[in-house]
């Protein structure tokens, strides 16, 4: 029971007590080994706590890994390029931008006009009469597939429709709704300020412009022949004389709501960085301030967000479960310490100190914490490997968090048995057997 050890002190003569680290250590071995369910329902909250910490850093870690991928292989190939009121997009700049290297597709695309009166049939009067003031927007064969329009019915324009100049025109889902056609099998017609055009496709989708979807999108050719609007001819590249007039045109009187052309420009995984250095070169080399060339944030700025934002409240939640495993301790260890003063006694009347005991409760509590700290690094690195598995991701685990793991435990059942030790070491060798 008693593994104190005395030595003669040289000065006074007297033998003092003296309690080695290893016999300090079997003697905690023994005081929670001796009850190990005990022990175990002290060292829960540590292991909870530890485990998640350990699992919420790896998880973490893992979820950023992936978004990171994610982001690289989806959003970080998005590049736009818009005017800032003294610049222009050239029309012809579509092919000097796919000359880039890096480049995979590019497209413009813009709004012609807003509230144009759009009638489904000029022979029908009064209220049988499907007309409402839609959007007109124009846009590139190209455009249309940066602005990733899915067809519902039919097909998009294409390159010979471009070069042509085609009266055609495609309804975002929402206006073909609006305008109650719901087939093109039979090349329905639409009137836009009288001018007829045949639709040859409903789309959804343009999440590059979602509000085309309740507009009309006709080929770009065919939208600056009807637009008598110098402005917007002129910064599309295309020769018009400066008295370019709607009657010449033959078409669509001139509307303040014209917006100038934005491009939309898709890279290869990794190349937006170096493509949205280069590509107001390639548009515009006059004056490369003219134009704005938008380019997705670094794929590290959004997982760190999305990685701070996740791991906080659950390192939190951690952290609590620490502090709850810590008060376990203490009061499994308090009650150790009151069920025990016969044999605290009887090692003070043996020769214990004060000291010795405190340091026997002490490195119990520690030993208590540092076993649940081990558990629960190792439960923690199960459940991030787990949740990898399931979402079929490559587990990144830091190796730092999982070796102080059990030092964090050790810390934490030292801190929690600070009180229990106090109280042992108040404990007097008569009152205590005298119980």
């Amino acid at each position: 029971m008693n593994r104190i050890k005395y030595k003669v002190s040289k000065r006074t003569g007297q033998r003092k007590s003296h309690l080695r680290i290893r016999d300090a250590i079997y003697d905690a071995f023994l005081g929670f080994a001796r009850n190990p369910a005990r022990t175990f329902l002290a060292a829960l909250g540590t292991i909870i706590g530890v485990g998640t910490l350990v699992s919420v850093s790896g998880i973490a870690t893992t979820a950023k890994q992936q978004v990171t991928s994610q982001f690289n292989s989806i959003l970080a190939t998005e590049i736009t390029v818009s005017d800032n009121s003294i610049g222009h997009i050239p029309f012809s700049s579509q092919k000097r931008v796919m000359l880039l290297k890096g480049v995979r597709d590019a497209g413009i695309s813009w709004q012609l006009m807003s509230d144009v009166n759009v009638t489904r049939d000029l022979s029908v009067s009064g209220p049988q009469q499907f007309s409402t003031p839609l959007s007109i927007y124009a846009s590139t064969p190209d455009g249309l597939t940066e602005m990733q329009a899915d067809l519902i019915t039919g097909r998009l324009f294409d390159q010979g429709d471009e070069k042509r100049s085609d009266r055609v025109a495609l309804l975002g889902s929402i206006a073909a709704r609006q305008l109650g056609i719901t087939s093109v099998a039979n090349q329905p017609a639409i009137f836009i300020d009288g001018i007829p055009f045949t639709i040859i496709g409903i789309v959804t989708g343009l999440y590059g412009q979602p509000s085309a979807l309740s507009a009309v999108i006709v080929p770009a050719s065919t939208g600056l022949e009807l637009i008598g609007s110098p402005y917007t001819a002129n910064y599309l590249g295309h020769r018009v004389d400066e008295k370019f007039t709607t009657e010449q045109s033959g078409g669509i009187a001139m509307n303040p709501s014209t917006q100038e052309p934005s491009m939309y420009v898709t890279t290869a995984k990794g190349a937006a960085g170096v493509v949205g250095k280069e590509i107001a070169y390639a548009i515009y080399p006059q004056n490369i301030n003219a134009l704005s060339v938008i380019t997705p944030p670094g794929p590290d700025l959004l997982s760190n967000a999305i990685e701070g934002t996740t791991a906080t409240l659950l390192i939190l939640l951690g952290i609590i479960a620490l502090i709850t495993g810590g008060v376990v301790i203490a009061n499994t260890s308090l009650l150790s310490v009151l069920g025990r003063k016969g044999e605290i006694g009887l090692r003070r009347a043996l020769g214990a100190r004060r000291k010795h005991i405190a340091a026997l409760t002490l490195l119990e509590a520690g030993c208590i914490g540092t076993i649940g700290g081990i558990i629960g690094a190792s439960l923690g690195v199960l459940a991030t490997v787990g949740v990898a598995a399931v979402h079929t991701w490559t587990p990144v685990l830091s190796y730092q968090i999982i070796v102080m793991a059990p030092f964090v435990g050790a810390i934490v059942g030292i801190l929690a048995g600070i009180y229990p030790s106090t109280r042992a070491m108040r404990i007097e060798p008569v009152s205590a057997l005298q119980q």
